[in-house]
C-alpha cells in the first residue's frame, strides 16, 4: 500500500536524552534532558522516542529489545494475564510453580529474579499501583538490572517501575507474541501506551488489544518509516482518538484540520492515522517542519514530491473517513516547530522571514504549485528556508529558556522582532520561539533584525553583514 507522508519530527522536543539510535549530524539535537516526569494530564499525554524505556532500550540485542526467560530462577513459570475487553484489567504478571499460583501485586513476587533471554538478569525489588493518570490498572514492577558483573542498577534509570508484557519487540519496534517477558518503564511507549488504555493483553495480533497497542506504539514514536526510527521528541503532548465507541479515548471528531498554516498554536490538528502494524496511513501538513525532504520515499511517499491518487494529505479527508483506509487510531497535534522561510514582495522588493505559508514544489522547476500557501497576499516569490522555530515547548523546555517573536509590521516592511504587539494581537502576531542560549540546543544559529543602509529591515540568520543596525533574535534551530 502506497503510503503518504507530509509530517516532519516534533522538533520541539529535540532533548539529548540517551538515544537508542543516532541522530543525523545535521539534525539539532537537545541537550540536558530535563528528568521525565509523566503527562501534563490525561487528555493531552506526553509521548517519546523510546519503546521499553530511556536506559532499557541501550540493552538490545542484535534482532530484539532486552527481555526474560518466562521461568524465574525459583522454577516459576510467569506470564502477563488476560486484558480483557478494552484493556479493562491491565497488564499484570501471574505465577505458577505446582499447586502455588499468585498475581498482579502479591508480595510473592518480590525478590524474584530472571534471565535475561540474551544477557543480564532482573529482579523484582518493589511493587506499586499505577500512576493517577494512567486509565488501566497495570501493576508496576520495580527492577534492578545485573548485567553479569554483579553490580545491580535501577532498570528504569529513577524513573518509577515497570508494566509487564506478554512477548518481545524487534528492532523495527514491532511486537511479538512468544513466552518471553519484556518490561517497559514509564518513560517507554509500550508502558505509555498502556496507561493511555491501549493494553497489548496476551493474545497477540490476533487481539484487537494486541492490535490497538502495536497502533499506539508506532503513533507514540512517529514511526513514519518503519525502520524503528522515531520521527518526534519526548514529553511532545498528542491527542488520541480511536474510531471504537468507549474503548479507550473516543472518535475522532474533536480534531480539526488547519485552515491555513501555521493555524492556532493552541489547537490540536489531525497528525496522522495509524493502522493496525503501527505504521501511518496517512500524516499532516502541520509537523512537516522537523523532517528532511522526502525521508523514506519508498515507504512514505511525499506529497510535496509525488503526484499519486495514493498518496495524499490527512488533511484531504475528515478524520472518521481515515478508518476506511486502515486506520486504527488517529492522532492530533499542534504545531510544535516551523521552518523559518523568506519571501518576497515582488512589488516592493521588501522581503520576509516567517512561518507563515506552505510552500510546494514537487517538479522542482516550475515554482510553487498551486497547493503552495502565500503568507500574505503580495509575497509570492519564495527565496528558501532560512531555519527553524518552535512554535509550542514540549514538557523538556519551558519559557524562561526561549525568545519569543512577533510579526511586525511599518508600512509595507514586514520583519520579525521580539517587541510586544497590542494584547489584542498576540496570538495572531505570534510566529515563534527562538533559544535564548546557544548551548540549549546543538548546532543554532545567531538570529538578528539587519537594517541596510536606507533598506527595510530584514531577519538575518548568521553573521549579520551590512547593516546598519542589528537587534538580536538570539537563537534560530538550522533547517533540515
Amino acid at each position: 500500500m502506497s503510503i503518504a507522508v507530509a509530517a516532519g519530527c516534533v522538533t520541539a522536543g529535540c532533548v539529548g536524552e540517551p538515544e537508542p539510535e543516532p541522530e543525523p549530524e545535521d539534525e539539532p539535537a537537545f541537550v540536558d534532558p530535563a528528568p521525565y516526569v509523566g503527562p501534563a494530564s490525561p487528555e493531552d499525554p506526553e509521548q517519546g522516542r523510546f519503546i521499553i524505556g530511556s536506559v532499557a532500550d541501550g540493552f538490545a540485542s542484535a534482532t530484539r529489545h532486552y527481555r526474560v526467560r518466562a521461568t524465574a530462577t525459583n522454577g516459576f513459570v510467569v506470564s502477563v494475564l488476560p486484558a480483557g475487553v478494552g484493556g479493562v484489567d491491565g497488564s499484570n504478571l501471574t505465577a505458577t510453580s505446582g499447586p502455588v499460583t499468585f498475581s498482579h501485586d502479591d508480595p510473592d513476587f518480590m525478590w524474584m529474579t530472571f534471565d535475561g533471554v540474551t544477557s543480564g538478569q532482573l529482579q523484582i525489588v518493589g511493587l506499586s499501583p499505577p500512576p493517577p493518570e494512567s486509565v488501566s490498572p497495570s501493576t508496576r514492577y520495580i527492577l534492578k538490572y545485573n548485567s553479569g558483573n554483579g553490580d545491580w542498577v535501577d532498570y528504569c534509570a529513577g524513573g518509577g517501575g515497570a508494566i509487564a508484557l506478554q512477548g518481545e519487540y524487534d528492532l523495527r519496534r514491532a511486537h511479538h507474541r512468544t513466552t518471553a517477558i519484556t518490561f517497559s518503564c514509564e518513560d517507554g511507549v509500550a508502558a505509555k501506551c498502556d496507561g493511555w488504555g491501549y493494553v497489548a493483553g496476551n493474545a497477540g495480533p490476533t487481539s484487537i488489544e494486541w492490535r490497538h497497542h502495536q497502533a499506539c506504539t508506532g503513533m507514540a514514536n512517529a514511526a513514519y518509516c518503519g525502520d524503528g526510527t522515531p520521527f518526534t521528541r519526548e514529553l511532545t503532548p498528542i491527542r488520541i482518538r480511536d474510531f471504537r465507541t468507549s474503548y479507550a479515548n473516543g472518535l475522532p471528531t474533536d480534531l480539526g484540520h488547519p485552515l491555513a498554516p501555521p493555524g492556532d498554536p493552541d489547537t490540536f490538528y489531525v497528525e496522522a492515522g495509524w493502522d493496525q502494524n503501527g505504521w501511518p496511513v496517512c500524516l499532516s501538513k502541520i509537523r512537516w517542519a522537523g523532517l528532511p525532504p522526502n525521508p523514506c520515499p519508498s515507504v512514505l511517499p511525499d506529497p510535496r514530491f509525488t503526484n499519486h491518487p495514493e498518496v495524499f494529505f490527512c488533511d484531504d479527508f475528515p478524520a472518521t473517513e481515515l478508518w476506511k483506509k486502515g486506520a486504527v487510531l488517529v492522532n492530533g497535534s499542534k504545531m510544535m516547530d516551523a521552518p523559518l522561510q523568506h519571501w518576497r514582495n515582488p512589488s516592493t522588493g521588501d522581503d520576509v522571514s516567517t512561518i507563515r505559508g506552505f510552500y510546494i514544489d514537487r517538479d522542482g522547476v516550475s515554482g510553487a504549485d498551486a497547493a503552495s500557501t502565500f503568507p500574505f497576499t503580495d509575497y509570492t516569490v519564495y527565496l528558501g528556508n532560512d531555519g527553524m522555530l518552535l512554535r509550542n515547548l514540549p514538557g523538556t523546555l519551558v519559557t524562561a529558556q526561549m525568545y519569543p517573536l512577533y510579526m511586525q509590521t511599518l508600512g509595507d516592511d514586514r520583519f520579525l522582532s521580539g517587541t510586544v504587539p497590542p494584547a489584542a494581537d498576540l496570538k495572531a502576531t505570534f510566529e515563534g520561539y527562538s533559544f535564548l542560549s546557544p548551548v540549549t540546543v546543538k548546532n543554532l544559529l545567531p538570529l538578528s533584525l539587519c537594517t541596510p543602509s536606507g533598506g527595510d529591515r530584514n531577519t538575518t540568520v548568521g553573521p549579520a553583514i551590512g547593516c546598519t543596525t542589528v537587534v538580536d533574535l538570539k537563537y534560530a534551530m538550522r533547517a533540515p
